[in-house]
């Protein structure tokens, strides 16, 4: 069993290396972009396309209005093709917001129709800053959130002061779509902990490394440092007692030999307590 599952891990890696080298290949050999943020990118496609198609489907075939459907169907393919964006920019922002943008689209569109501002998937616009900021970084997030703050707050106002709550869903559709809230925020919250888990796992066997690498180098430095200045002070005392060196430069060796013996000290005593 363990070893059935072990090369199924394995045929699941070596398919999405494959996978990721053709479609960022432009981009690995011009060098201009992060391929972490490159990988994080394509998972974070592929993870939610998977919500993308089942919200499209739920609205075709469970709502009485084509409208969500047809604008589910687009955003789910314009979604879907940001797989494909590393193969004609580098520009991994730009990308990140074509495939948020859709995702926005598609939820809103889909709640407006669903109960409006009331509707359960309002909930997945809230991730679209987490999705920003995993893959583009800081600026993203506070744009982001910016964004997605400023669309759910007018799809309120408007249900509160102007249009009437709107709800072509069917019962079949709404338990679908809860089941996919659910069990999708269970599925995101489990992998982005173990995600996170195999980062810092990562981070402490990499700090570990490095730390392992710094102290032989240490070691190797202090020993070449100690013997040149072991020979130096006997030369020293052997200068001394023979009177062939006048008392300032002899007392000038011995501070030079005192300052180099207290550095090699202080940084042996920094890395025994680091």
């Amino acid at each position: 069993m363990d070893s059935d599952q072990s090369v199924c891990i394995q045929w699941i890696q070596q398919t999405y290396n494959r996978l990721f080298a053709w479609l960022v290949r432009p981009r690995l050999l011009a060098g201009d972009a992060d391929p972490g943020a490159m990988h994080i990118h394509i998972i974070v496609v592929l993870g939610t396309g998977v919500l993308m198609w089942t919200y499209a489907i739920i609205a075709l075939l469970a709502m009485n209005s084509w409208v969500p459907g047809i604008v589910g169907l687009v955003a789910a393919l314009v979604h879907n093709s940001m797989l494909f964006a590393f193969r004609f920019t580098a520009r991994i922002g730009l990308a990140a917001s074509i495939f948020l943008f859709a995702g926005m689209v598609h939820q809103l569109t889909f709640a407006w129709y669903s109960g409006g501002f009331l509707s359960s998937i309002t909930v997945w616009v809230a991730v679209l800053p987490l999705f920003a900021g995993i893959v583009a970084g800081r600026g993203a997030v506070i744009g982001w959130a910016i964004t997605t703050f400023l669309a759910t707050a007018i799809i309120m106002v408007l249900q509160l002061v102007w249009l009437p709550r709107i709800n072509v869903l069917n019962p079949a559709g709404q338990w679908v779509a809860q089941a996919c809230l659910v069990f999708g925020w269970i599925g995101y919250s489990t992998i982005s902990v173990l995600n996170m888990l195999w980062l810092w796992r990562q981070r402490r066997e990499r700090i570990s490394q490095d730390k392992a690498q710094a102290e032989m180098l240490f070691r190797g430095l202090f020993h070449d440092l100690v013997s040149p200045m072991n020979a130096l002070e006997y030369a020293v005392r052997d200068l001394h007692d023979a009177g062939r060196s006048d008392p300032e430069t002899l007392a000038a060796m011995r501070s030079a030999l005192g300052h180099m013996r207290a550095v090699t000290g202080g940084a042996r005593t920094m890395h025994a307590a680091d």
